[in-house]
């Protein structure tokens, strides 16, 4: 997967990337949407919502990096590999990952 490098939240306070840098993602009821292969006219999209229950949907074979390497013979294979690649994605935070974290408010205008 192509790593992230930087996100940014409209509307935030300064205060937020600090924070939201250092945050557990495994455990923020945050939605997640993972796009493998994008520009192909067949991606896998893995979403997982802010309950964290996770689905996936379209070719369930470029799932094959996380089972023994055949892609998912079954729709309960391919939510195993997309529960996988969503553990992966969420074990570490942004902060570690490198990613700069931007706001739109700026330190001393007016409130």
């Amino acid at each position: 997967m192509p790593p992230e490098h930087s996100s940014s939240a409209d509307h935030a306070s300064a205060a937020s990337p600090a924070y939201l840098g250092t945050l557990n993602l495994a455990t923020a009821r945050i939605p997640l949407r993972i796009v493998i292969d994008g520009n192909t006219p067949a991606p896998t999209i893995i979403t997982r919502d802010e309950e964290g229950r996770v689905r996936v949907s379209g070719d369930l074979s470029k799932l094959s990096a996380f089972d023994d390497g055949e892609g998912p013979a079954n729709e309960i294979q391919a939510e195993r590999a997309a529960h996988a690649i969503c553990d992966q994605v969420l074990e570490r935070t942004l902060t570690d990952r490198g990613v700069d974290i931007r706001t739109d408010d700026h330190a001393g205008r007016a409130a």
